[in-house]
């Protein structure tokens, strides 16, 4: 037997393949490692024992990525026991389901245990090759895909000893191009405004002026709004850090104008139907679009009030809190569209973020004030110190 030697202990040839012969558990194991040559059998010999040492040997106890997007959807739904909510927040989740969507004809044919990092950079690079993928989009779905594997070495033993990916910088290898910022035109907001049904038209001017993102608005509840302190009190951002938007007076003028669904201060701001919230805001947000023939996104919307709120003499350090940025460098974004005396201004301006979201005024408990709207339910509407408003505040 040319080649073999000590090293090839439970390896024996028949015909021109290497097979490997070994016990698991007192069962005997034969099986084909598919290579004629020594050096490659042995390392194939190698990783089979490792598998047989956690149980795991020629299809035993392993569990496919299929198997593994199940039980981590599973697990992201429950709730945790001390905090009563879910492990992973249902707009994330619903993000990766898409990316589990996308990567499934890919990932379906493998073990998790043969996911390893060169496998997993592999495929991504194959992905991007077929379908002319972004950097964007492939760190989305290897981001999905960490966070199962991550789910996998915590939560089931003996599979894999640690997540691949936790060590990756996936910012460092899919670096993302940013699209240049495009500020929407006074003329198509007020194009588009008008082109809406009456509540989401005011969601418009909401993010309009005060810059906050799409889900923020669309999630907000009256209990959050307070006016007598030109307050958005948002728990749920983007980044799970609580935060203070101020409103100015036109924010402020928007809401006074936005009806109360049946007087429930819990209620949303911005309903339709029988109080219900705005659903697939974006694909709503384009058709509309479309309609009243303007090219901005909502998101757009969120760059326009930056740039107007340094326009205006704002602190770029105050922006950065209204807007939510962990970094002030993704704040800064906006300086390239000011000149250089208002970059400047911008950048020495006082802080006066405290005194917009400070205490209540005197007089005032800090409550959610919307006794200033008008009430509106399926059967009536009830008549307040407001000027009358539409009934339909739906779509």
């Amino acid at each position: 037997m040319s080649g073999k030697s000590y090293r090839d202990r439970n390896l024996y040839k028949r015909g021109n393949v290497i097979w490997l012969k070994v016990r698991v558990n007192g069962k005997p194991i034969r099986q084909s490692l598919c290579t004629g040559d020594w050096a490659e059998a042995r390392r194939r010999r190698d990783e089979a024992l490792r598998q047989a040492s956690r149980l795991r040997l020629f299809e035993t106890e392993r569990l496919t990525w299929q198997q593994a997007v199940v039980g981590y959807i599973e697990y992201a739904q429950s709730h945790d026991d001390q905090t009563g909510t879910a492990h992973v927040k249902a707009s994330t989740l619903k993000r990766y389901k898409v990316s589990f969507r996308q990567l499934d004809p890919l990932f379906s044919p493998y073990y998790v245990d043969q996911l390893t990092k060169t496998k997993l950079l592999e495929l991504a690079e194959k992905r991007r090759k077929a379908r002319g993928i972004t950097n964007a989009t492939l760190r989305r779905d290897l981001t999905a895909a960490s966070q199962v594997l991550e789910w996998v070495s915590h939560f089931k033993e003996g599979i894999i000893e640690a997540n691949p990916l936790r060590n990756v910088d996936l910012k460092r290898i899919y670096r993302e191009s940013r699209d240049p910022i495009v500020l929407p035109i006074s003329g198509d907001i007020d194009t588009m405004v008008n082109r809406c049904p009456a509540n989401f038209g005011r969601s418009v001017r909401l993010l309009q002026h005060t810059g906050m993102r799409e889900e923020e608005c669309f999630d907000l509840e009256w209990w959050q709004v307070d006016l007598a302190r030109r307050t958005i009190n948002l728990t749920k951002t983007k980044t799970n850090r609580p935060r203070i938007v101020p409103l100015n007076d036109e924010a402020v003028g928007t809401l006074l104008g936005t009806p109360l669904y049946e007087d429930k201060r819990r209620s949303y701001v911005f309903w339709h139907h029988d109080g219900k919230r705005y659903a697939n805001v974006a694909s709503r947000f384009a058709v509309l679009r479309n309609s009243a023939g303007v090219s901005f996104r909502a998101h757009d919307l969120r760059h326009w009030f930056a740039v107007e709120y340094l326009k205006r003499g704002g602190s770029i350090y105050d922006l950065q809190k209204i807007l939510g940025h962990r970094h002030l460098s993704t704040t800064e974004i906006y300086l390239e569209h000011l000149t250089p005396d208002e970059q400047h201004r911008a950048k020495s301006a006082p802080s006066i973020y405290a005194a917009l979201t400070g205490p209540s005024p005197s007089g005032s408990d800090g409550a959610q004030n919307v006794a200033h709207v008008e009430v509106v339910s399926g059967k009536k509407k009830r008549r307040s110190k407001s000027p009358k408003l539409e009934k339909d505040a739906a779509d």
